[in-house]
């Protein structure tokens, strides 16, 4: 990997997901976790991670409650 797609790489890791996206990701899905409809402990994740070139994007994004992130996660590992 060259030392440019190494940076642009590491910036997309390294990303925080703005706010207005995050608002927006938010009003999309209702303010609820899109696995189970949850209005409790939510949080932003993407659906492709950064290490995996996932972009910070609207569209690579989904509000999830606590448990069901910790499902995905869980999931990820398994694979």
């Amino acid at each position: 990997m060259s030392k440019a797609n190494t940076n642009i790489r590491n910036q997309a890791i390294n990303t925080k997901i703005p706010q207005v996206v995050r608002l927006a990701v938010l009003q999309r899905d209702g303010g609820r976790c899109t696995h189970c409809g949850a209005i409790d402990t939510l949080d932003f994740h993407h659906i492709v991670p950064p290490e995996q070139s996932g972009a910070t994007v609207l569209a690579n994004l989904q509000v999830l409650c606590a448990p069901c992130a910790a499902l995905k996660e869980k999931k990820k590992t398994v694979r």
